[in-house]
């Protein structure tokens, strides 16, 4: 057994190894609240395991190293570099979305997130489908020709420059129409 003193409190004990640093766990976490870092990743706080350590965790740590090697890249290549801004910890803001299936307000977990549920996903997925499928291929075409053709602010056809409603316009109509009477 060997005497060694709490690096915490400073109480001498007993112990089985060399390693050991606290007498108690209260003296370890205590000691871990005050000497916590920011983590050079992410920025929120960590208490360190040794001298050294920047990053909270491994993750943390390849991701900072993938932004660096790819910042070097660019670099040589006389690319402009996208600068990282990691978020703010302190300051959270949670906005809402509203889905375009049922309406209903939702908080998204990523700021790609569209729909509330899957299931709303899903229903807007199968809806696009039967649309698509309900297309014969000559009123598909004549829907894109229609999307390509609109007015610009001059009352002409954005696509041909033709007084609108320009012929194209017309014909695409007209053949929509004669297909959803069939």
């Amino acid at each position: 057994m060997i005497q060694i003193t709490c690096v915490q409190c400073g109480r001498t004990m007993t112990a089985s190894r060399r390693s050991k640093r606290f007498c108690s766990p209260a003296c370890r976490r205590q000691w871990g609240q005050q000497h916590q870092r920011e983590c050079a990743g992410c920025g929120n706080l960590f208490t360190p395991r040794s001298p050294v350590q920047r990053y909270c965790n491994a993750g943390c740590r390849e991701r900072s190293g993938r932004r660096r090697r790819y910042a070097a890249a660019r670099e040589a290549e006389g690319g402009q570099v996208r600068t990282y801004r990691r978020p703010d910890a302190r300051t959270t803001a949670v906005t809402t979305a509203r889905c375009p299936v049922c309406a209903r307000t939702f908080a998204p977990s990523r700021t790609s997130q569209v729909y509330c549920s899957p299931e709303c996903r899903r229903a807007r997925a199968n809806a696009a489908r039967t649309r698509a499928a309900s297309l014969t291929p000559t009123a598909r075409a004549c829907d894109a020709i229609a999307r390509l053709h609109v007015p610009d602010g001059d009352g002409q056809c954005a696509e041909c420059a033709h007084p609108w409603p320009c012929e194209t316009r017309r014909l695409a109509d007209m053949t929509t129409d004669s297909e959803e009477r069939a």
